[in-house]
């Protein structure tokens, strides 16, 4: 039980391989009472299985989901054929239709991933288990994948924008960005989703608000490692996840860090707040300017930096 539990491979069937079968055999390991004894108990251990029995119940939805995205449904055999696919996915994946169908709407629902980490922060604040269920309620009222606008992305408030330029001198690239985003960033060069940041050379001094989804938070972390040669300083805006690999990754080769006193009021590319999200915030620096950066960022954290 414990070689078939390994997370990276979970998310890389989710993310990449969606083979039915494995995924079948991970939700089933892990919803097992042997598992269960496995681990340390805690809350916070629970509920990591819990989310990743959540991620693959998403991935059963956005299997059954496609089957509707079939635009050739009008005439009686189409149909026919369509019912035909959907009960063999039904089979597939092993569960009744009242269950599959709450998986569609889970995989429905837009930025799963954001979200659930915010329901798992949530849920270990309040030492409360996750469950799929509870998911859907944390989640009710969110726009679902049919209604998107393409506007619904947080960007970085001004004031940190603007320290951020104080300490550095400038904001020479995003590499994670959009032609919304840099309208608050004003960054001199930017890259989005379309060239692909993580495949670029980074330079002079950047400015980075990653995707907190998973597992592009974990490659552009890794990224500010590994291209660390190729840019003067950098600013990274992430949330406070210290129990991640990904985070103790970076707060490692770090030169100072700031951990936000509450949590950052993002807003929409109209400057209306979107709200706080439910977990807190860090901004990692990687430079020679400390001094600046704990002027900077004193008055709305705790700034630690490298000895």
């Amino acid at each position: 039980m414990n070689e078939l539990v390994k997370w990276d491979e979970i998310q890389q069937q989710i993310d990449i391989v969606r083979d039915i079968n494995v995924l079948k055999k991970y939700h089933a390991a892990l919803a097992s009472k042997e598992f269960r004894k496995q681990i340390d108990g805690s809350i916070q251990a629970i509920n990591k299985c819990e989310k990743y029995k959540i991620k693959i119940e998403i991935a059963f939805g956005e299997h059954y989901r496609k089957l509707d995205d079939k635009k050739d449904v009008k005439s009686p055999s189409s149909k026919l054929t369509m019912m035909s696919e959907k009960q063999e996915a039904q089979e597939d994946i092993g569960k009744s239709r009242e269950t599959i169908n709450k998986y569609a709407r889970m995989s429905s629902i837009e930025k799963t991933d954001e979200l659930l980490e915010q329901y798992e922060a949530k849920c270990n604040d309040e030492r409360m288990e996750m469950s799929s269920s509870g998911f859907m309620k944390f989640t009710k009222g969110r726009p679902h994948v049919s209604n998107n606008s393409g506007e619904n992305e947080w960007y970085t408030p001004p004031n940190i924008i603007n320290a951020a330029r104080n300490i550095m001198g400038s904001i020479d690239l995003d590499p994670a960005s959009s032609e919304s985003a840099n309208e608050i960033v004003k960054a001199t060069n930017y890259y989005t989703e379309n060239n692909n940041g993580l495949e670029q050379k980074w330079f002079g001094n950047i400015w980075l608000n990653p995707p907190y989804s998973q597992p592009l938070i974990k490659y552009f972390s890794n990224a500010v490692i590994t291209k660390r040669h190729e840019y003067n300083q950098a600013l990274i805006l992430v949330n406070n996840a210290t129990e991640t690999d990904w985070f103790q990754k970076m707060f490692l080769v770090s030169d100072a860090v700031c951990f936000l006193r509450g949590r950052v009021k993002f807003i929409d590319e109209n400057g209306n707040s979107t709200g706080a999200p439910l977990q807190g915030q860090a901004i990692l620096y990687f430079g020679i300017n400390i001094d600046r950066f704990k002027e900077e960022f004193n008055n709305i954290g705790i700034c630690v930096s490298r000895i």
